[in-house]
This record gives C-alpha cells, structure tokens and sequence, in this order.
C-alpha cells in the first residue's frame, strides 16, 4: 500500500471537522491519484463543508471524477443550496453545471435562481441547462419504480416560471425554448406568466412565434394558440407562406384542435392554402401523425374541394387507421371533388373501408358509379361484390355494353358472369343487342 493510501485510511476513521477542512483544501492542488482519494472521501464522509468542496472545485476534476460526483447528487443538496448564492461566479457555474448534467429535475429551481444574477456568463449556462433538461422530456421515463414523471414535469414547469417571471433581468432566449419544449404539458403558473402583459416573456415570445425562426418554438405554436394573448402571433404566423415548410412541425400537435380556441386560431390564417400539406409532406410524417393530418386539413379555412385535394393523398397511406379517417372527413364534406377521392377506397384491402366507402357513393348517387359497379364486381370481398351487383341489376347489360371497350378481360368476365346470376332476361337481352347489330351491318 502506497504512504498516500495509508494516510487516507488512518484518516477515515476520524470524525472531525479539521479533518475535512484539510481535506477540502487539499483537494485543488493534489496529484490525479490523491484527488480520486480525497473526492471519495470526502463523498463518504458527508460533511457540509467537505461535500461544498467538491462544487466549489467541480471544475477542476477530470471527467472520470466527475461522473462518480454525479452519481451521488443527491447528497449535493445542501451544498448545491449554499453554492448557488455564492459570490464566486465559477461556484455558481458548477452549481449550473451539476443540475444540468445530472439532469436533475427536483434541482431544476436552481437554475432559474441563477437568472437574477448579473453575470451573462451565470445566467447564459443557466437557461442552456433548463434548455436542456426541457429538451429531454420527450425521453422522459421512469428511471426506478414508484418514479413520479409528473412531478418531475411540474418541478421543471414551476423552474420556467420563475425564469419567466424574471426575463426582464435575464432577456435569455433559451428560456423561452425551455418553455416551448414543455408544451403541450400545462403548468398553472407558468400559462399566468405567459398571459400576463406586464411579464416581458410575453412580447418576446410573440416574437419569436411571428418568425418561426426556432423549430422547437413552431412545434409548440398550437400550444400557445390555447393561450388568449398569443394567438394573434400564432395566426401571423400561419399566414405566412413560408409556413407551408413547416407542416412538419406542425401536424403533430393537430390533437389540440380538438380544443376550440386552437382550432378557432387556426381557422383565421389568410389564404390558408399553403398550410394543406401535399403528398409529399404527408409521406414524411409517420402513421401518429398522418392521422392527425386529416383533423388539420379538415379545420383550414379553404374550399371545400381543395380540402378534398389535401385529404385524397392519405387514402393511399399503408396504414388501415390513416385511410377509415381520411374516408370520415371525406365523407364529412358531402362535396363532388370529395366523392372521386372516396372512390378510390371501394378498391380498399381493408372489407370495412371499402364497404362504408361505397354505400356513401351509393347514397350520393354518384356519376361514376355504374362504371365502379362494373369494376367492382371482381373485387375479393363477397360484401362489396354484392353490393355492386344489386347496384347493376337495373342498368344491367346497357351499361356493360357502353363499358365493354373499357374493360380488360378479367373485368369482362366478372361484370358478364354476374348480370347472368341478377338478370334472368340477360341471355334475351344480349342475343337482341347481336340480332340488332346483324340487321345493321
């Protein structure tokens, strides 16, 4: 055993504070190998002043050292508390440091604390790290049973509000990032600051709501519109035709249309025609999304057949739920640009979208419905084959005979095999159509 280690280990037993302040003042100039023995010493020991060391100096600690401090972070609290309002500026950064590396949620109050500092430096670090831990919400999951991820979103949501409450000393955008990717999760006294006129978050986050200019803010926009004083920010900025690049962004929040205000918002963008995603926006969304896609065109103020023209695209997506909720708002618009669209889901691999599309167009009476009747003949479901066929019965062989030219074989014997099964008078009527043809010619 090295002298060095021999002397920790007559050390260890002794429970004194002159021990640990020997120890704490030791630890910014000893070699790599008595640090790591003095790091776990002082982390064994427990002491106040012992544990405020190892902030105060956290910077200096190679990142092995570092680790092994943030796996013991809750034992930090008392020390953290105490550095925090300490009149060092790199104390204050290691206490930033700590909470945003450690990902402390239950900590995160710490840093909105650092925002009344007068230090960029201080403040800067400081709402990057509540950036940061907002960042990683998305991928927020219980990290041991009985974990309460609630609450450590509520911790955080209250953290962002005190920052708000305090932009005018701190003016940091990344703040109002933080609160952005919070959304759409409601924190109480967050949404009174951010709808408080005399808060100075307010106007700065309209402004970056008008420009769009952070994907992350554009993500949260329907979030906001749920927020009386930022609405007319979000309108603006759906307005905008260079918002059409961001559907993206966008459509994955469409659920909150469901709220009235949100939808209302949403209804007054002007000329809204570029905010209906095409097919190509619509095949960079994934299934969650694509289906919210037919709530976001079905709320644009647009006619009625340009909707029908945005929602026709996701009735070829691969995914059953997408194309039965593209089929409803269709159906819902009762418009003849939307009835060519339903069409093509009597074609549908799934028995049920087929059939409720087709009974629609039965209903409707639609123009091109003898035609698909002749089509559908064929089709793999016994339901919709017969539904076709009793739609044929009246017309029977008159349309077959305008359609003949059009249809390949495999059409042709279907439509003839069943006109012969609902028609009794078929074998009359066909050998007066050749008899009438003989005389012609």
């Amino acid at each position: 055993m090295s002298l060095l280690a021999s002397v920790y280990r007559l050390l260890r037993p002794v429970n004194h504070p002159v021990v640990d302040a020997a120890l704490a003042q030791a630890l910014p100039t000893a070699e790599r190998t008595g640090r790591r023995l003095i790091v776990l010493s002082l982390l064994e020991r427990r002491n106040d002043a012992g544990l405020a060391a190892l902030v105060q100096h956290y910077h200096l600690l190679g990142r092995q050292l570092q680790h092994v401090i943030l796996e013991h972070i809750p034992l930090l609290d008392p020390a953290l508390r105490g550095a925090s309002r300490d009149g060092d500026v790199q104390t204050r950064l290691n206490v930033v440091d700590l909470v945003g590396q450690s990902v402390s949620f239950r900590l995160s109050y710490l840093l909105s604390a650092q925002l009344h500092m007068d230090d960029a430096r201080v403040t800067r670090a400081a709402a990057a790290a509540l950036r940061k831990l907002a960042e990683s919400i998305s991928s927020l999951a219980p990290r041991r049973p009985g974990d309460d991820v609630a609450q450590r979103i509520k911790w955080l949501g209250v953290s962002l509000a005190e920052a708000s409450a305090c932009y005018h000393q701190h003016g940091r955008h990344d703040v109002l990032a933080a609160i952005a990717h919070l959304a759409p999760r409601r924190i109480a006294k967050l949404d009174e600051h951010l709808c408080d006129r005399r808060c100075a978050a307010q106007p700065a986050l309209r402004d970056m709501i008008r420009h769009a200019d952070r994907p992350e803010v554009t993500r949260a926009a329907l979030y906001f519109a749920a927020l009386e004083p930022l609405r007319p920010a979000v309108t603006e900025m759906l307005s905008r035709p260079d918002s059409a690049g961001r559907l993206g962004l966008l459509i994955p929040s469409a659920h909150l249309l469901a709220v009235p205000a949100v939808a209302h918002t949403v209804t007054k963008a002007a000329d809204a025609v570029h905010l209906c995603p095409d097919a190509a926006a619509l095949a960079e969304l994934d299934p969650p999304a694509q289906r919210l896609a037919a709530r976001w065109t079905q709320t644009l103020h647009i006619p009625a057949d340009r909707r029908a023209r945005g929602l026709e695209p996701l009735t070829h997506s691969d995914d059953p739920a997408t194309r039965l909720i593209a089929l409803r708002a269709l159906i819902q618009l009762r418009d003849p640009a939307a009835d060519d669209g339903i069409a093509g889901l009597c074609t549908d691999a799934e028995p049920a979208i087929a059939r409720i599309a087709l009974r629609h167009l039965i209903q409707r009476r639609w123009k091109g419905l003898d035609e698909l009747s002749l089509r559908l003949v064929n089709s793999p479901h016994d339901e919709i084959r017969r539904m076709a066929e009793r739609h044929l019965a009246p017309v029977g062989l008159a349309r077959l005979w305008e359609q003949w030219d059009q249809m390949d074989i495999t059409t042709r014997t279907a439509a003839g095999k069943a006109l012969l099964k609902i028609d009794g008078d078929f074998h009359r009527q066909l050998a007066q159509r050749f008899s009438d043809l003989d005389s012609r010619s």
